[in-house]
């Protein structure tokens, strides 16, 4: 008990009260939350000093009407725990949702991706009867596969490969 009165002591009268440990969980980390916790302590040095006045020395009348007056909001341990039990069973309710449509989300781009299948590309017959001439030659080169790609600009280098090597056996 006394070190924590020493420790609001110390917290209180240094240059920066913000930086000290205790603040550190504090649930109103505003800047008016911090105003009126420090204002606090010197109302309650004022409070202590008029009760002292009061009942101790009996120099003023006794007014005991806002003695339990409070100007911050106090949390108790307990109530902590409750708010993190519930901060803990939303996080999980809505894992739970976005569970729950995760499997609706699966179907949607399976659908998706079937109606966005590659489209295969047809070869047409002129192009065909162009592919019959390159499928002749007994080797592949850069300089045929060059000629062959001036007279169908729409093949590249790795699309007649694949033709050529897919088709030469079949003749």
């Amino acid at each position: 008990m006394w070190k924590l009165s020493m420790d609001l002591i110390t917290a209180f009268e240094i240059q920066n009260p913000k930086d000290h440990y205790l603040f550190s969980t504090a649930q109103e980390l505003t800047e008016q939350g911090y105003q009126r916790l420090f204002n606090l302590y010197n109302n309650g040095i004022q409070r202590t000093r008029a009760i002292l006045r009061q009942d101790v020395y009996g120099l003023e009348d006794r007014i005991t009407i806002g003695r339990r007056k409070r100007e911050i909001i106090r949390y108790k341990n307990s109530d902590l725990n409750i708010k993190k039990k519930r901060k803990s069973e939303d996080t999980k309710s809505k894992d739970k949702i976005q569970t729950e449509y995760q499997p609706k989300r699966q179907k949607i781009t399976e659908t998706l991706s079937k109606t966005l299948k590659k489209i295969r590309r047809q070869t047409t017959t002129k192009e065909k009867e162009i592919l019959n001439q390159f499928l002749l030659y007994s080797q592949l080169n850069d300089q045929i596969i060059n000629d062959i790609q001036e007279k169908i600009p729409t093949w590249d280098k790795k699309r007649l490969r694949n033709y050529y090597y897919n088709n030469r056996n079949k003749k």
